[in-house]
């Protein structure tokens, strides 16, 4: 069987942690014996945890109080490629953003949560294969996703524009891309590590952000 198990600190500096407690289980089913996922997240000021079960099902469950979780509920229509690649951001208004690789074609797709609702959105209609996605949002609520070819998404003013390409991979031997971005002083820092396994390579980008609201 598989489980995904959430322990939560007693105190802010995570000296003391309550029991690991089981919030979702389920059996194997071959040949996709691969573990479920999960990611803690946050929406409406209200701590979940995402729950990715091989192949494309995607669960969540609200955490409660003393140290307990609610029901598990499945999210219909996420359709989630893979449990290894999603990024997660939460804007001012309370508004958790999900970001992942579709089932049809690895197309970025876009995953909006009020703490009640899912919307779910195409952002691109390229392939995100082999290439990890990133996202950050500014104190604005602009919102900023890297895949693909480490290509650049800007969720600005409500609207989706692609703003820069920060590397061509054509240029590079890649057979996996793992990219980390944020926002420090203004700027965005973009951090990739690609290449083979035994031959990874080390890139850092930094884009300065126009003087103004709209990012």
């Amino acid at each position: 069987r598989k489980r995904t198990l959430v322990s939560i600190a007693k105190d802010p500096h995570g000296e003391e942690w309550n029991p690991e407690v089981v919030v979702y289980e389920d059996v194997v089913i071959p040949p996709h014996g691969r573990a479920a996922s999960a990611s803690l997240v946050i929406a409406k000021n209200k701590l979940f945890v995402l729950i990715f079960s091989y192949p494309g099902h995607i669960y969540i469950s609200e955490y409660l109080d003393n140290n307990r979780w609610g029901k598990v509920v499945a999210v219909n229509n996420f359709e989630n490629a893979t449990s290894l690649d999603w990024s997660t951001v939460t804007d001012s208004k309370g508004n958790l953003h999900v970001f992942y690789p579709g089932i049809k074609n690895n197309i970025t797709r876009h995953a909006l949560f009020d703490g009640e609702d899912w919307r779910f959105e195409n952002i691109t209609d390229k392939s995100t294969s082999n290439r990890q996605i990133s996202s950050s949002i500014d104190e604005y609520d602009n919102i900023f996703v890297t895949h693909r070819h480490v290509e650049l998404l800007g969720f600005i003013d409500g609207a989706w524009d692609e703003k820069e390409l920060i590397s061509d991979s054509s240029s590079f031997t890649i057979s996996w891309v793992n990219t980390l971005q944020f926002f420090i002083r203004g700027k965005l820092g973009i951090a990739l590590v690609e290449g083979k396994d035994t031959q990874p390579n080390i890139w850092f980008s930094c884009l300065a952000r126009v003087a103004s609201t709209s990012g």
